[in-house]
Order: C-alpha cells, then sequence, then structure tokens
C-alpha cells in the first residue's frame, strides 16, 4: 500500500510538470506576455525598489475585518495613503498578539479576533492592489495549509501581480466561531521562506522544474524581546539562509532588546522596526506579564498607570518617541493601524 502511495504521488508530481510546461509552450506560441511578467526582479516603486535604494520606508500593518468584506479596508488605506503612508503589511487577525487585552469595536481590537470568518491577507492584499494600485504585502501562515496549497496560492498570487511576502508560522485560533479548528503544520516560516525561494529559482516544493522563475520579495518577522534570545537569533539567522531579504520586528515597547539583537544578527538585509501604541495600562500590564517575548519597561507602565483616563494618549506618545529614533536604527517603520487617523498622523509626523 505504501509503494503505491509513492508512485501515485511520483505519477502526480511528473503530470504537473508535464501540465506547467505545456502552459508554458502555450504561451510563447501565444505571444504571451506572462513570462516576461514574471521575469521583473522589482516591482516599480515596490517596497523591494524603496529597499534597494535605501529610501526609509512608513508602512502601516492591517488586519481583514470581520465582516468578510474589503471595502473597510480600503477605505482605510485610501486614508492612510493620503497621509503619507506607502506600503500596507496585511496580516492574519490573530497574529497582532499585542491587542489581547482590547475591546473589539470597528478596527481597534481586530488583532485579537480569532476564528471568525474574514478575508485571508492574501486576498485582501491582492484586493488592495488591484483596486486601489497600493503596494500592499501579503504575510502568508503556514499552519493551516499543506505545502501544496501553499504553493498554489503563491503561484497564483505571483500571476496576478504579488511580489512581496512576508512568511510566519501563525497559530490556531484558540477562540472564536470555529473553536475546534486545528493545524496541519506541514511546514514553518523557516520551510515557507524556502519554499518562495525555490519558486525564484524555479523549482517547486519538490526540486522539480517549473517552466517559469517567481520574483518574490521574502520578508520574515523576529523578536527581539524573546525570552531566549540566542535561541531567536539562531532562527531568524535560519530564516535569511532559506531566503528571507528583509526583517520585520514584532511591535516593540522599548529599544535596547532590538538594537542588541540587530548587533548579534548583522543580517545584511534591511530590517522593518514595527511599532503599536498601547491603549492603556490594562493592556501593558497583559502584555508585559502574560504574553511571552513582550518587554515593557516599569518606566512605561507607571507612566500609563499614572495616566488613568488618558493613558492612550501616553501611549501614544510614547509610541511617537520609539518612532523620533527609529529613522537611525532602523530602513522602515510598520506602524499598526487600529482605525484611528488621528494617531498614525502622530506617529509619521514623529518619523
Amino acid at each position: 500500500m505504501y509503494y503505491a502511495d509513492v508512485n501515485v504521488r511520483h505519477r502526480a508530481r511528473h503530470e504537473t510538470r508535464f501540465v506547467f510546461q505545456r502552459l508554458h509552450q502555450q504561451r510563447l506560441q501565444l505571444g504571451c506576455a506572462v513570462d516576461r511578467e514574471f521575469a521583473v526582479q522589482a516591482e516599480p516603486g515596490g517596497l523591494a525598489e524603496r529597499l534597494a535604494a535605501g529610501r526609509f520606508v512608513v508602512a502601516a500593518e492591517i488586519v481583514p475585518p470581520a465582516d468578510g468584506a474589503g471595502d473597510q479596508a480600503a477605505d482605510a488605506v485610501a486614508a492612510l495613503r493620503e497621509r503619507g503612508l506607502d506600503a500596507f503589511l496585511v496580516s492574519p487577525p490573530w497574529a497582532g498578539w499585542w491587542g489581547q487585552s482590547q475591546q473589539s469595536a470597528g478596527w481597534r481590537g481586530q488583532s485579537q479576533q480569532s476564528a471568525r470568518a474574514h478575508l485571508s491577507p492574501l486576498n485582501l492584499a491582492l484586493q488592495l492592489r488591484q483596486r486601489l494600485g497600493a503596494d500592499a504585502v501579503a504575510t502568508m501562515t503556514t499552519w493551516d495549509k499543506t505545502i501544496m496549497a501553499l504553493q498554489a496560492d503563491l503561484l497564483g498570487a505571483h500571476a496576478l501581480g504579488m511580489r512581496t511576502v512576508v512568511c510566519a508560522t501563525g497559530n490556531p485560533p484558540l477562540r472564536g466561531d470555529y473553536p475546534n479548528v486545528d493545524g496541519i503544520w506541514e511546514v514553518d516560516s523557516v520551510g515557507l521562506a524556502g519554499l518562495l525561494n525555490g519558486l525564484n529559482q524555479g523549482r517547486d516544493s519538490n526540486g522539480l522544474a517549473l517552466a517559469t522563475k517567481t520574483s518574490f520579495h521574502i520578508g520574515a518577522r523576529f523578536n527581539p524581546g524573546a525570552q531566549d534570545a540566542a535561541a531567536e537569533v539562531a532562527r531568524t539567522r535560519a530564516k535569511l539562509r532559506a531566503g528571507a531579504q528583509f526583517l520585520i520586528t514584532r511591535p516593540v515597547y522599548e529599544l535596547d532588546s532590538f538594537r542588541r539583537m540587530t548587533a548579534e544578527l548583522d543580517a545584511g538585509v534591511p530590517v522593518l522596526l514595527a511599532l503599536a501604541p498601547l491603549s492603556g495600562f490594562d493592556e501593558a500590564d497583559f502584555l508585559a506579564h502574560e504574553v511571552p517575548g513582550v518587554t515593557i519597561p516599569e518606566p512605561t507602565l507607571r507612566a500609563l498607570d499614572r495616566a488613568g483616563g488618558s493613558a492612550a494618549a501616553v501611549g501614544l506618545d510614547l509610541a511617537a518617541g520609539l518612532a523620533a529614533q527609529a529613522t537611525s536604527l532602523a530602513q522602515g517603520v510598520v506602524l499598526r493601524f487600529d482605525g484611528d487617523l488621528a494617531a498614525m498622523e502622530r506617529l509619521h509626523a514623529a518619523l
């Protein structure tokens, strides 16, 4: 039975390769421009081009709304572009562990929603690109897809113009409308970076040649506040070896750990600093004591505690102070957007 199954998979792989080759031949015969599109190495005006040119990048991180529609996100992105933000990272709703203590209302607290029906980050990013021409970057998580499904999604996204992808392992949601959902875990973020790198070299997940090469710009995340800094450095280096071409931090609330880890990594690739204003003492206290890998300085906790009803404004001021230092420490910033346009303007002005 085992050998029969292996033979079936072997034939399927070669049939898939044959289909790719026939499609390639048909495109050449028809004079189709698809292959020229695939050969593009840097999207004009895209994130890769700006980072390569040494331009400081200011991006907003958004999550798909829980209503399953993209209109709200499109309106928000249009408003943010008017305020000078030039890139948009679309992340899964449960990837933003910094919003655990917030109340869900509108955009605020979207990052704490878990098992709800919503657009995938990839679908929303493609929609934003097509509707608005926005430089939307998709976060791809691996916990919920087989490697073949990931590969199919990536090839389809590339054919539709997506060029930049951020790799993340992700976690199954523990609450929400689908509490029994489980993970697949065929590959993690390191493996996803390797898959993307292989596609860029014209190889599929099994090492078989594809008819075309993709031109993905590969990103990965790392956590400067990780409790085991040595393990985090080792894992981040593994992502770089696998093919990651730029890095984005998890949200940081102090810069000492960021300075130490980036110095030890000596990555040689652009690093973007993620910032997420704290909404108040309750959120800061929860993150500091309940979420592993989050470092919030005691002075920050005391300032938020003393602020009382003004804690959100104090949290925004503290984030603006970090943003003001980012231009000398990183190649860009990623600012969490929770629906407050005035807060984004405040952070942008601090840069």
